[in-house]
């Protein structure tokens, strides 16, 4: 059986599909998935957006300490390159 940790680690490993798969993991039923992507020092604002109002408040705790402010007018997607 994998584990969290080692579930998560296998979606982020860096290829180019990594910002999907960084935003599978923001939609993940597991919220304890979810808070480590929100954890993670070299998440894309892009990845934090989807985060912003995760049902789950220790999500959102983490997406808080990040002092990241989604601009209302900026379109989000993950860019290549």
């Amino acid at each position: 059986m994998i584990g969290i940790i080692e579930k998560f680690k296998a979606l982020l490993r860096d290829d180019p599909s990594s910002c999907s798969r960084a935003k599978r993991l923001a939609a993940d039923s597991d919220p304890q998935i979810r808070k480590e992507l929100a954890e993670r020092e070299d998440i894309k604002p892009e990845i934090l957006y989807f985060l912003a109002d995760d049902p789950d408040p220790r999500v959102r705790r983490e997406f808080a300490k990040k002092n990241y402010i989604p601009s209302g007018g900026r379109s989000f997607g993950c860019r290549q390159g």
